[in-house]
């Protein structure tokens, strides 16, 4: 036993190397002591050593198979191997045998959270303390993740009114809204937890960060000035400051914000994302050096050598270097999928399929949908006419932004940019059916399609008579936008998939977009995306409008003339002019679209044909 108390001594101190030592000289006086096999186990983890864990734990599961404790860190390990179903139904036994241990409690209800599994991590914590503020921050982000974000934001706001000292329920509340883009209240949360702890300048440039998200690039711009004039120096406060600039048009003093980051930290995977996509001609050389030494040292998380490979991909493609470009771009993605991966994110093509199935039953051809509320009305004699939203869909890189500059040159117009509200009212639309909440679109009513109207321009603060709403994964809600604005005009973009598909494989996207690291993946969701659209012209076919990218680039002012129109809005010929205007766009094809209309990007993928193959193979297999 003298082995065993040095152990967990050593243990305790982070003296693992010492720690070992013990555990391993009580294991030869006891092949089975249980407490020496977790312990070699639990520092195998700590030392992401999977497999060596996973023996250790298993052995020491079966000296004692009631321990939560051992069953977590067992889960663990299977979750980190890949082993979901095993690690699953680990974490879900763990709680049972903790019988109400709320740290410990918590620990598996966090990972199950992580493997996807919501529903199991609300029912983990139903026998804890539900006014507990870790019990509910936990519920929030469960119910999140469910899409329930309204039931996650209520909760917070609920637990404010009684613990009104603890910061971490008041940033989570400020998480909660800002997902929900209620973004006054967002920021207004985040200046309580900041006025809760101890200055921390790491809290202002997150500040700075979400009035980005919530667009406000001048309460951005200010705040990270500030940070700036005192003192502040890190190249992620630099990296803030050259997006508000950027925002701004001055991409000059945004580049310069650059490279004082870069100068801090080589390997700063945003600051040679922006930079990359700022630089002049005459730098490019210089700088794709610069970029290809550092990426090959290998500094730096996998997230941001992703994103350094991405960017040099991108400059190498500027000076027309394709060979070189094809090798960069495979290695990015390469390294964004074994990102993703970690974080235990994967594209399931069934998942997908599965999804879309759903909706499709949820809008069948032969249905009546007649009976939708009018934009003026809440179905209760309520004038409710705020804005009518332009709706502009398709695969990301299909020309949304195009279509949405150019729509922006009347004043009537308000450019929304890539919103996400439709997609967060459909989640909880559906999640409501599903539990019997609320009817299916058959049985819906007026007043119930006004009430999913009200919900969505509740979080859009619009002046003007119309917004764009051009976020591209709208195409899986097309029935439900028809139905719910019947007013609204819906653009559906239309681009050759092989365009389409470089284009993406070319940038890195969110975790919520796994399919973009993929090449067959691509394929597939391109593939998905056509058959969901086929679908809803079934159902809707007087309220969709095809456009295709590549005549609009051909014939821009025929075409241009033909969606206004169909948005009932009157032609005017600035409206071509956009590249003139110092628009604000906050998505990757800002650069792009300060650039007059134009062919380049027609044909691209030719470049890439080798190293495009197994794309291609897909496309050819799906009929694309």
């Amino acid at each position: 036993m003298q082995y065993l108390e040095q152990a967990f001594r050593f243990h305790d101190a982070g003296k693992l190397d010492d720690a070992k030592i013990a555990y391993d000289a009580v294991l030869h006086e006891q092949a089975e002591n249980v407490d020496a096999l977790y312990g070699l186990g639990t520092i195998a983890l700590q030392r992401k050593e999977y497999d060596t864990a996973k023996s250790f734990l298993e052995k020491a599961r079966a000296g004692a198979p009631n321990s939560p404790e051992i069953l977590v860190n067992l889960a663990s390990a299977y979750r980190q191997l890949g082993l979901t179903k095993q690690a699953i139904d680990g974490f879900a036994r763990a709680v049972e045998l903790a019988r109400g241990h709320t740290a410990l409690t918590l620990m598996a209800a966090t990972e199950l959270l992580k493997l996807h599994e919501p529903h199991k991590a609300i029912q983990a914590v139903a026998s804890l303390d539900q006014s507990d503020p870790k019990v509910v921050i936990h519920l929030a982000r469960s119910h999140a993740a469910l899409g329930s974000w309204g039931t996650a934001l209520d909760a917070l706001m609920a637990v404010t009114k009684h613990i009104k000292d603890d910061p971490a329920v008041w940033r989570e509340l400020a998480q909660a809204a800002g997902y929900l883009r209620k973004y006054d209240l967002a920021v207004e949360a985040f200046h309580t937890y900041m006025k809760l702890k101890p200055y921390d300048v790491a809290d202002t440039l997150a500040l700075a960060d979400l009035y980005l998200m919530g667009r406000m690039h001048h309460e951005a711009t200010a705040t990270i000035e500030k940070a700036l004039a005192e003192g502040e120096t890190s190249a992620v406060a630099y990296t803030i400051a050259a997006k508000c600039a950027r925002l701004s048009g001055d991409y000059a003093l945004a580049k310069q914000y650059l490279r004082s980051a870069l100068c801090q930290k080589r390997y700063h995977g945003q600051a040679w994302q922006y930079l990359a996509d700022l630089a002049d001609e005459d730098d490019l050389s210089a700088l794709i050096q610069d970029c290809d030494e550092q990426l090959s040292i290998g500094q730096g998380q996998i997230y941001d050598r992703s994103l350094m490979a991405f960017s040099l991909g991108r400059m190498q493609e500027r000076q027309k270097d394709y060979t070189a470009a094809a090798k960069t771009f495979l290695l990015a993605n390469a390294l964004q999928k074994e990102d993703l991966s970690a974080k235990g994110v994967v594209y399931d093509p069934e998942a997908t399929e599965i999804y879309y199935e759903r909706l499709r039953r949820y809008f069948p051809p032969i249905g009546d949908y007649s009976t939708a509320a009018r934009p003026d009305s809440d179905g209760k004699g309520q004038a409710d006419r705020t804005f009518t939203p332009i709706f502009i869909l398709g695969m990301p890189r299909s020309g949304t932004t195009l279509v949405e500059k150019i729509l922006g040159g009347d004043e009537a117009v308000t450019m929304g940019g890539e919103l996400e509200t439709m997609e967060m009212v459909a989640a909880s639309y559906f999640w409501d059916v599903e539990r019997g909440k609320r009817p299916q679109p058959r049985q819906m009513h007026p007043a119930d399609w006004a009430v999913l109207a009200k919900e969505y321009r509740a979080s859009i603060p619009c002046s003007t008579p119309f917004i764009t709403d051009k976020m591209p994964h709208n195409f899986r809600h097309a029935a439900l936008i028809s139905q719910t604005f019947p007013d609204s005009p819906i653009i559906y973009m239309r681009r050759d998939p092989r365009d389409v598909c470089q284009s993406i494989f070319s940038r890195q996207f969110p975790d919520g977009h796994p399919y973009s690291c993929d090449q067959e993946w691509l394929a597939h969701m391109y593939h998905q995306s056509v058959l969901l659209m086929e679908h809803w012209k079934e159902v809707c076919p007087t309220r969709i409008m095809d456009v295709s990218y590549e005549q609009l680039a051909k014939n821009p002012e025929q075409e241009a003339r033909r969606i206004v129109a169909f948005c009932g809005l009157e032609w005017s010929d600035s409206m071509l002019d956009f590249h003139t205007r110092n628009d604000t766009s906050f998505t990757f094809s800002e650069l792009q679209v300060r650039q007059p209309i134009n062919v380049k990007g027609i044909g691209r993928w030719r470049h890439y044909q080798t190293e495009l193959v197994p794309l291609l193979t897909a496309l050819d297999h799906y009929g694309l």
